[in-house]
């Protein structure tokens, strides 16, 4: 302390795991050979005792070379008629790790792999942790591409793991330029049913305006979707030339579907399933369950009593995007909330209502085409813009019917089986049936039973399986 005293330092605290300097130093290790420390394995202990007619002839030329010009050799050496490899440990401290590593034979390498990576003592591991951990006692020429390979093709990997990789780039864009060209539709809910008896909420969207409409169910059944789709979308706003709508089975139905015919609607898409954000309504439905609950207290059957308002407020607010409210495009003028907006009269009595300039309004009707033309323009601006952000990091990737992919396992829990979805497979092996699009496949299970459509972000390739991989 007294020694100290003279000088002017600064105590700094390093963590014990950066200060391996003087750990080294007060800590003494125990030397043994690489052979003694590898037989507390059994599956070592097999390799160690290995007969010459197990080896091929790549490795008996090296081992008879090694023997007879050992100086020509200096990284290798014979012990017990197997050949080891000198391999410098780059740790930063001295451990217990041999530097001489077993040179595996051609036909004991896939029961090395098997043994350092599938067992539980290795828990499947990625590449990262297998290479090392094998790389403590083996050595092989092209002995990472071999692991990689593996891990690769490894079935109970590929069905446990979530990959690095991001897959399907954004879908392409619309070409929409009127109203009510492309019509989106959705079912919110079930919620606690109101006092009134409702529990679903049916949502349609156009595509164009964005204008909203809201339609309250006891049931969401398919006859209450026909009938509204038809009475207060087609007979109403026009028939639009494509609705999109999610898998539901109110829309996949033989009825919702006879509709569509009939009004020549050219085409319904369904959304790949688990992939909402296809679907534009999914945003409307985001900033409905918003506002409801901005007007739902403790008691929630009350859900519903605002939410015409809710909606008057959306069709009446100006869009991001478009950077127009969806009333004013869609019918070309302000819709006001308060009679007042026409202004003040001072008797109502002996009233007579005239004919006034419809002028000017014809003439602000007949800017509307320039007005769609400039929405067109800031819509596919706003798809630019969502596609450099969407395909960031993201990757294409095709495949071809009657390719095998894994598929990501949408499943729920049932405590009444004692299943857990948490610990059920993340993807399962299907086949490619059809290609319905450039990011959406329509898959078969391994049993060939239909796996439905799905969005390439939930898929990722099959590499083969382990039983395929030739090592060596």
């Amino acid at each position: 302390m007294i020694k100290l005293q003279q000088f002017d330092f600064v105590l700094v605290h390093r963590k014990g795991s950066l200060n391996v300097v003087p750990d080294a130093l007060s800590r003494s290790y125990e030397t043994s050979s690489s052979i003694e420390e590898a037989k507390n394995q059994q599956f070592v202990v097999n390799l160690l005792s290995l007969d010459s007619a197990e080896l091929d002839n790549w490795y008996i030329g090296l081992r008879d070379k090694v023997i007879a010009n050992p100086d020509l050799y200096p990284h290798f050496r014979v012990e017990n008629n197997l050949i080891f490899k000198y391999v410098a440990n780059k740790q930063p401290v001295k451990t217990n790790l041999t530097e001489w590593k077993l040179l595996v034979p051609q036909s004991k390498r896939k029961e090395v792999l098997k043994n350092l990576h599938d067992e539980s003592t290795a828990a499947h591991f990625g590449y990262f942790k297998t290479l090392r951990r094998i790389g403590e006692e083996f050595y092989w020429p092209r002995m990472r591409q071999d692991i990689l390979r593996y891990i690769k093709s490894c079935r109970i990997c590929n069905s446990q793991k979530v990959p690095f990789s991001r897959y399907g780039l954004m879908g392409a864009e619309k070409k929409v330029e009127f109203p009510w060209q492309v019509v989106c539709a959705d079912i919110w809910g079930p919620v606690p049913r109101s006092k009134r008896g409702f529990s679903y909420l049916l949502v349609v969207s156009d595509w164009f305006t964005k204008y909203v409409l809201v339609h309250p169910m006891r049931k969401a059944t398919a006859q209450a979707v026909t009938k509204f789709m038809e009475n207060e979308v087609f007979l109403v706003y026009g028939v639009p030339q494509f609705i999109i709508v999610d898998n539901g089975k109110q829309f996949a139905c033989t009825l919702f579907k006879n509709l569509a015919e009939r009004y020549k609607v050219q085409k319904i898409w369904f959304n790949a399933k688990f992939h909402p954000q296809t679907n534009p309504v999914e945003r409307c439905n985001a900033t409905i369950g918003a506002a409801i609950r901005s007007y739902v207290n403790d008691n929630q059957q009350d859900w519903d009593l605002e939410i015409h308002r809710v909606a008057h407020a959306i069709r009446t607010a100006t869009h991001e995007v478009t950077g127009f409210p969806p009333t004013f495009l869609n019918f070309g003028r302000k819709v006001p909330i308060s009679g007042d907006y026409y202004g003040q009269v001072n008797s109502t009595e002996g009233i007579q209502l005239a004919p006034g300039d419809r002028n000017n309004y014809s003439e602000d009707l007949a800017n509307l085409p320039e007005l769609y033309r400039t929405v067109k323009q800031r819509l596919h601006e706003s798809y630019q813009k969502s596609r450099q952000r969407y395909n960031l990091r993201r990757r294409e990737v095709t495949y071809e019917v009657g390719d095998k992919v894994w598929k990501r396992n949408k499943v729920l829990s049932n405590a009444a089986n004692n299943f857990s979805a948490k610990l059920a497979p993340k993807y399962v092996l299907c086949t490619v049936r059809q290609r319905l699009s450039k990011v959406v496949y329509a898959l078969n299970y391994e049993n060939g039973k239909d796996s439905g459509s799905w969005h390439v972000s939930d898929m990722k390739p099959y590499y083969g399986s382990n039983s395929d991989v030739s090592v060596g």
